[in-house]
């Protein structure tokens, strides 16, 4: 009955214990250029026996991660998407799944609906804040450490087991950058404590299958993030230099090297891809209905485009940004929408092989009984 009591009168306060933070080990010297950056990574995943990227890939995932609060990896299983993530964390020393230090592995559950299966939610009647069973509303809470100067990377494995839009709801608007600072509501009533800012140093990167157990993306969250297809993978490698970095680096040397404020595309790039938007969403009845790609895109790949096109040649940068930020729009249905394909066909098979790739899988995979084409 006190227990009751207490319940009833809401004089019952949970606090959530604060897991010891392990600090980071931060580089005795900091890298100097993004090429540095890359290498190092690249000899890293060279050494642990695991899926081997060649320069190309890894800077493409590197900026992509850097660049992007969201970041997708696609394929079926066995291609490694879950390990890509871990091993990422661990090369660039932020910590294992088990370590209390900037990275947390979230296995996402089969029904999530909203953010309390994520990051909890206010029980007013007992006066406390229940925590997510995920760790994630310790990890964006946790008290300021050195630690924050670093990468915060968290992974959210099979995150289309349920619908992402609806449980990461509360981080969608974070993909914006002129949105990035706005705050989590809580509801906890206690002004310290009733919302949540998140760093600007945290990325999210998921994991995501394409089956009948699986939900679909929606075209917002499409919008937001790339979409690496690891099934698409050249097993080629040349290793240009044995350095390896001796821990974590700055999150704010990280962004000085792989993000340029007001970035533009380069004259022949900017017509190339003014050329695909054109094709894509020209208003003509014989092309089947439209695909349209809106400005935040054009902005994403011309950020893109100027970072990786200084290691990796523009015309490979242009070929990833296409593959990664445009194809996963496509979404129609008839002959008509084929023809469309079609015609975006003749413009990747030019320039861009890893594009012109991806889009014959799209046409050849589509249902010629219904008709319908799609990316996923």
């Amino acid at each position: 009955m006190q227990a009751i009591t207490k319940v009833l009168s809401g004089s019952i306060t949970t606090e959530i214990p604060q897991r010891t933070i392990k600090p980071l080990i931060f580089c005795k010297v900091e890298p100097e250029s993004a090429q540095e950056v890359v290498e190092s990574l690249s000899n890293q995943f060279m050494q642990d026996n695991g899926r081997i990227f060649n320069t190309e890939e890894m800077t493409n995932l590197v900026v992509s991660v850097n660049q992007s609060f969201l970041t997708i990896l696609s394929g079926p299983p066995g291609t490694g998407k879950t390990t890509t993530a871990t091993r990422l964390a661990k090369a660039l020393h932020l910590g294992g799944s088990s370590d209390e230090q900037n990275f947390l592995h979230i296995p996402v559950g089969r029904g999530w609906v909203s953010s309390r299966d994520l990051l909890g939610f206010y029980n007013s009647l007992k006066n406390v804040y229940q925590e997510s069973r995920t760790g994630l509303y310790n990890f964006l809470s946790r008290p300021a450490s050195i630690n924050d100067e670093a990468l915060k990377l968290i992974l959210l494995d099979e995150a289309n087991l349920s619908s992402i839009e609806h449980y990461w709801s509360d981080f969608l608007g974070l993909c914006d950058v002129e949105h990035f600072n706005r705050p989590i509501e809580t509801g906890i009533p206690h002004p310290e404590k009733r919302i949540i800012t998140v760093n600007e140093n945290t990325r999210f990167i998921a994991t995501i299958n394409n089956d009948s157990t699986t939900e679909r993306l929606s075209p917002r969250l499409i919008d937001r993030a790339p979409i690496i297809n690891l099934s698409n993978h050249i097993n080629s490698f040349s290793n240009s230099t044995d350095k390896i970095f001796d821990g974590a680096i700055t999150a704010k040397n990280l962004r000085a090297l792989f993000y340029k404020e007001g970035a533009q595309l380069n004259k022949s790039d900017e017509i190339t891809l003014n050329n695909i938007i054109n094709i894509l969403r020209e208003n003509n009845g014989t092309l089947g209905q439209p695909v349209l790609i809106s400005r935040r895109k054009e902005n994403a790949i011309a950020n893109y485009c100027e970072v990786a096109g200084e290691m990796i040649g523009s015309d490979v940068a242009m070929d990833f940004a296409i593959q990664q930020q445009i194809l996963p729009h496509i979404e129609g249905y008839g002959t008509n929408f084929r023809n469309r394909l079609l015609k975006l066909a003749e413009v990747l098979n030019k320039s861009y092989p890893r594009s012109a790739a991806e889009l014959d899988r799209i046409i050849a995979s589509g249902n010629e009984f219904t008709g319908s084409y799609s990316y996923f």
